[in-house]
């Protein structure tokens, strides 16, 4: 579902496909607490290229992705008639509050390999601009305290901050292309290699990514994953 196509469309309308395509990924996650953990391990991505036609959550993942991807290269963060949506899609799929489950499930590991596929293309000045939406919707790296490393969206905020940590030579490689990457509201300093998140009333939050002591997130190891195969460690705090 491509978001990005409708420019003429009215906000009731797009409002709408948000609507559709929100109740069909709720209801897959409403599914996964009816599923048995042995046929719950199965529909997860073994491998980082994850395919539409591997399973039903593969497709959904990939009908999410494509919403946000169809809509990075002109996002305007929370400017953008599509803010809503791609807000929303954060919010529901890796929510950042309340009591949250341990490690991702198989639609937030399969949607957050693509997500982060795509950014690491972005840092070698690959298109469509993913980075714009992620930037906009995930924010400063410790902006929300209650976001532990261990919950989906604190994973998929680590696996984000990880790639962008290679800004800094994107803009060495890429100078005519760089400022393509960022909505108008972040804005990425060279020489400090921050970013700055500027909101609405004119405050403003800082991250300086070379300060930041990060892992590599293997999106694809099983220590990630909320349900694992028999004999793999369960309950590893990230």
């Amino acid at each position: 579902m491509e978001f990005g196509r409708y420019k003429e469309v009215t906000s009731g309308f797009l409002a709408g496909l948000h609507v559709g395509m929100s109740q069909i990924y709720k209801e897959l996650q409403n599914a996964f607490k009816k599923i048995p953990m042995e046929r719950l391990v199965g529909l997860y991505a073994e491998k980082d290229e994850s395919n539409p036609w591997d399973n039903l959550v593969a497709a959904i993942a990939e009908i999410v992705y494509d919403s946000l991807a169809s809509l990075a290269n002109s996002f305007e963060g929370i400017d953008d008639r599509n803010w809503s949506h791609a807000i929303s899609v954060f919010h529901d799929i890796f929510p950042s509050f309340g009591d949250q489950a341990v490690g991702l499930d198989p639609l937030q590991q399969r949607l957050a390999i693509k997500l982060v596929d795509k950014l690491r293309e972005n840092m070698k000045g690959y298109y469509p601009s993913i980075s714009r939406v992620l930037l906009a919707v995930i924010g400063p790296y410790d902006r929300r305290e209650q976001i532990t490393k261990a919950m989906p969206a604190g994973i998929i905020r680590e696996a984000v901050y990880k790639e962008l940590q290679k800004l800094k030579d994107l803009h060495t490689a890429k100078p005519d292309k760089f400022e393509d990457y960022f909505p108008p509201q972040i804005r990425y300093d060279a020489a400090t290699d921050s970013l700055t998140f500027t909101y609405r009333f004119g405050d403003a939050l800082t991250t300086n990514l070379g300060s930041l002591d990060l892992d590599e997130v293997s999106l694809i190891d099983h220590r990630y994953w909320r349900w694992v195969p028999m004999g793999d460690a369960m309950g590893w705090t990230l």
